[in-house]
């Protein structure tokens, strides 16, 4: 398991911060921190996000590929057609 808040503080303290500097850098962490974490929730969201993303992708793929792949075998009979 991590430090806790207390431990830090007890770190700096002994290392030579009074405790007034070191309180102060604690709490200037742990709001910098706490707002850079992201929950479990928040991870599962973005999960979420990027299969719905994924998915769209996929579709417009599929929805530019079938056309183009129709168009292509039209042009290679053609082709074939004009050679014979």
């Amino acid at each position: 398991m991590g430090k806790t808040a207390v431990d830090v503080l007890e770190d700096l303290q002994a290392a030579g911060f009074g405790e007034r500097e070191a309180k102060a850098v604690v709490r200037a962490v742990a709001s910098l921190t706490a707002a850079e974490l992201a929950t479990k929730a928040d991870l599962l969201e973005t999960k979420a996000e990027l299969r719905n993303e994924l998915k769209a992708l996929e579709i417009r793929l599929i929805k530019w590929y079938v056309p183009t792949s129709i168009f292509l075998a039209g042009t290679v009979a053609m082709i074939v057609a004009l050679i014979k």
